[in-house]
């Protein structure tokens, strides 16, 4: 099989105009006001949400405090609890220990990403069968639950691939949380299965849940970047689906459409 490979960047906007009357024409994009009749909570999460956008309030900077703020709005500390949930929901603002709430930092980083596996290494392999989620089980046409190997150690991303049953019964090493000696599809091939054309590569966006969160050390609220690579056989099947997740405020993608 071909080694393809795809490099990673951030997909960006730019905001152009050259007439006067354009909103846009300045590159800054109008915030939108609440609309009347919004909770109070709703009312700060806005005002705080234009600081931010505004520049106002920077990457890293402390919010006030609760305290501050219900002191400011003449609220109740729950009712400003509630607007920074909201916030921190949107992934605006994060809650950094023994600082508190600050303006989330989005500095994301080229990130390497390739669509075939590399060697496994020993300790960073845990193997479990259970149920993908939908999107994987869409990709791979099968239905109940599949092997998944997961390799940790790297918080800049983490890899796992899920096997259809019948990849599984050709290859049982699949099944072993031993490493494999080469990668995956290589020995899938062994077995007398190869990989033919381009494989079907999607990118979603998800929000992490509690083992992503752990897994990439990212707190409730962080946004990930999910490549989903599934390569098939001469019979057009699925040899197996390959997840790489990122933290988007840390990784970007880039694609070479040729």
């Amino acid at each position: 099989m071909e080694d393809e490979s795809v490099s990673t960047a951030m997909l960006t906007g730019t905001l152009a105009g050259d007439r006067s009357d354009d909103p846009l024409s300045s590159g800054v994009m109008e915030v939108c006001p609440v609309a009347q009749g919004a909770r109070v909570f709703e009312r700060i999460a806005d005002d705080l949400r234009r600081q931010i956008h505004t520049g106002q309030l920077e990457a890293g900077e402390e919010l006030p405090s609760e305290a501050a703020l219900a002191e400011q709005h003449d609220v109740a500390r729950g009712t400003v609890r509630q607007a920074f949930t909201l916030l921190e929901m949107e992934g605006l603002i994060t809650v950094v220990p023994s600082i508190g709430r600050v303006v989330r930092s989005w500095n994301p980083k080229p990130l390497g990403v390739t669509l075939t596996a590399g060697r496994e290494k020993a300790g960073h392999v845990h193997v479990g069968v259970q149920q993908p989620p939908g999107y994987i089980a869409e990709l791979i046409d099968e239905e109940g639950e599949l092997v998944r190997r997961l390799l940790t150690g790297d918080l800049s991303s983490v890899t796992d691939t899920w096997y259809p049953a019948w990849v599984v019964e050709r290859v049982p090493a699949l099944e072993s949380s031993r490493p494999l000696d080469d990668g995956d599809l290589a020995v899938i091939e062994r077995a007398g299965v190869s990989a033919v054309g381009r494989p079907r590569v999607q990118v979603r966006a998800v929000m992490a849940d509690p083992e992503y969160r752990g897994l990439l050390g990212v707190t409730v609220g962080t946004p990930l970047l999910v490549q989903l690579t599934a390569p098939t056989g001469v019979d057009g099947r699925p040899l197996l689906v390959r997840r790489r997740t990122m933290a988007a405020d840390r990784s970007f993608v880039e694609f070479d459409l040729g």
